[in-house]
C-alpha cells in the first residue's frame, strides 16, 4: 500500500510471508548502500531484541555467499554449522532450516528475505522455494515503494518549510520576527 510507512510495509511482509509459507520464523535484511552493510529491519516469530543481536553483514560477503549459493541459499540444518553467524540466536530459537532469498529489483539488491524452522528439519519442495522467490520479488517492489513514499514525504515537509520561510519574509519587515521564523523552521 503506498500510504503506509516502511516500518509497517516491513512488518506485514514479514507476517504474510510466515503465514502463507507455514514457516515459524520471518526476517527481512534490509541493504544500506550508504554504509555498504545489509542489516536486519524487521522479523515475525522472536521476540523484538533478536533484530538488535542480529549481525550486520558487509556487501563483499553478500557477494561472496551468493555467488557461491545461488539468489536462493536453502541450509537444511543452521545448528550443524556452529560457525555460521548468530548461531548462538539460531539454537536459542531452535532454528533448524533457514532459506534465504535476494531480494532484487533490476538486478541491484534490495535485501534478503529469510525464513526459518523452529524444531526440526524441514525440506521445502521446488514449488516452494519458487513461491519463496517470487514472494522476494514483490517484497522487494513493496519495500521500493514505500521508501520512495517516505522520500517524497520528506522532500515535501522541506518543500512547506521553505514555503513559510518564504512567506513571513515576504509579509514581514520586522527583521528579528523574521530570523525567529526562520530558526524555527
Amino acid at each position: 500500500n503506498r500510504q503506509l510507512s516502511l516500518e509497517t510495509v516491513l512488518q506485514s511482509i514479514c507476517e504474510e510471508i510466515g503465514s502463507v509459507v507455514n514457516v515459524n520464523l520471518v526476517s527481512i535484511t534490509l541493504y544500506d548502500e550508504n554504509r555498504d552493510i545489509l542489516y536486519t529491519a524487521a522479523q515475525h516469530g522472536a521476540s523484538p531484541h533478536y533484530i538488535k543481536r542480529a549481525t550486520k553483514t558487509s556487501k563483499k560477503t553478500y557477494d561472496v555467499i551468493a555467488k557461491q549459493l545461488g539468489p536462493v541459499m536453502v541450509i537444511p540444518d543452521i545448528q550443524a554449522l556452529p560457525g555460521a553467524p548468530d548461531h548462538e540466536m539460531y539454537v536459542e530459537l531452535d532454528v533448524h532450516t533457514a532459506v534465504a532469498v535476494s531480494m532484487l529489483r533490476d538486478e541491484a539488491l534490495v535485501g534478503i528475505l529469510s525464513v526459518g524452522v523452529c524444531g526440526a528439519i524441514r525440506e521445502f519442495t521446488q514449488d516452494e522455494l519458487k513461491l519463496l522467490q517470487n514472494l522476494a520479488h514483490l517484497a522487494a517492489q513493496a519495500i521500493i515503494n514505500a521508501q520512495l513514499f517516505e522520500k517524497a514525504n520528506r522532500r515535501l515537509y522541506n518543500l512547506q518549510a521553505l514555503r513559510s520561510i518564504d512567506d513571513t519574509i515576504r509579509s514581514s519587515f520586522n527583521i528579528e520576527f523574521t530570523l525567529q521564523i526562520l530558526l524555527k523552521q
